[in-house]
C-alpha cells in the first residue's frame, strides 16, 4: 500500500468465545494502514476469517488509542453456551 503521507499503526484485538463463556481465545496484532478506512477494510478481513459460529468481539485502535471500529458477533441462537 502506498500513502503519500506516512502510514498509520492501528491495533486490532479479537476475543473469541470457544465452547463456553469461561474459555476465550485473544488475537492481537498491528495494521498498518494510510487512512481509517483503509485499516477498517483490512480488520473486517481479519474478523471474517473466524469460525461464524464463535461469538466474538474486535475492536481497532490507531495509535493514540482512539477506538475507530468494533464489531460484536453474539452467540447464534441455535449454540448452547455454558456457564
Amino acid at each position: 500500500m502506498r500513502c503519500s503521507f506516512e502510514m498509520a499503526v492501528f491495533h486490532l484485538r479479537c476475543v473469541v468465545y470457544c465452547g463456553c463463556v469461561s474459555s476465550i481465545a485473544l488475537d492481537a496484532q498491528h495494521i498498518d494502514a494510510c487512512t481509517d478506512a483503509d485499516a477498517i477494510s483490512e480488520a473486517e478481513k481479519q474478523f471474517a476469517r473466524l469460525p461464524e459460529t464463535r461469538p466474538g468481539l474486535v475492536t481497532l485502535e490507531d495509535d493514540a488509542g482512539r477506538v475507530v471500529w468494533t464489531l460484536q458477533r453474539p452467540v447464534p441462537s441455535h449454540v448452547s453456551v455454558e456457564t
